[in-house]
């Protein structure tokens, strides 16, 4: 990706252009928070590149739309820098950290999908995700050049378009450091369910192993 000027190379520029003309339903907002008291380090350099996203996203298709925050006003909660919240109006997908290297193709089709309106799960996964009625925070730790990771992380996205009370959030690990430390995270994709470092497990599975996992935790049956 990127060159001097742009984050998205000409050519990848290109490709989007056709895959959103052909693919975009309905607009989709980025909301992109960061925080302008945070001016050197890892995390400055991360929100800088967060905005460059969404911005050279916008100019490539009017239907995506950007909207940018403050960490000190923003109506969401956020709290880390920087973070990008896909349609949050409407569903609970969140990007703790820029989504840079192998996690860009993951964002842009978690966008389709978003546009969409549509998971892409299977019959079977659709009717076992009726079955989660409680709140569900399953978080994937990344890294951006992990290969493995993109299918972990838009996996968690599709759980999220499909029922309201699942939040996915891509945590990139090298820029939140504490969280990862917190989770003791060495290998990726390593997910958590609901903050409990009981219920990591490491790896990209399939969508009826994760939501096997989710339920078993629920104390449910698939």
């Amino acid at each position: 990706m990127g060159d001097d000027m742009n984050i998205i190379d000409e050519a990848t520029s290109n490709a989007l252009k056709r895959t959103f003309e052909n693919e975009l339903k309905d607009a989709v907002n980025l909301v992109i928070i960061t925080d302008k008291n945070e001016t050197r380090g890892v995390n400055k350099k991360y929100a800088d590149v967060a905005k460059q996203i969404g911005e050279e996203l916008r100019e490539i298709n009017n239907k995506i739309l950007v909207q940018n925050f403050e960490i000190s006003d923003n109506p969401y909660g956020v709290k880390n820098n920087p973070t990008v919240l896909i349609e949050p109006e409407k569903y609970k997908i969140k990007y703790t950290g820029a989504p840079i290297g192998h996690e860009f193709q993951g964002f842009v089709d978690t966008i389709l999908m978003v546009s969409k309106g549509e998971s892409g799960l299977s019959s079977d996964s659709k009717e076992a995700l009726k079955k989660v009625d409680k709140p569900i925070l399953l978080q994937v730790f990344i890294t951006p050049s992990c290969p493995y990771c993109p299918l972990a992380v838009t996996l968690a996205n599709r759980l999220a378009i499909e029922n309201s009370n699942i939040t996915a959030e891509c945590v990139e690990a090298y820029e939140n450091i504490e969280l990862s430390q917190k989770f003791s995270v060495s290998s990726v994709p390593h997910q958590v369910i609901n903050g409990e470092p009981s219920t990591s497990f490491i790896g990209a599975f399939p969508e009826d192993r994760v939501i096997r996992n989710i339920l078993n935790y629920l104390g449910k049956s698939v």
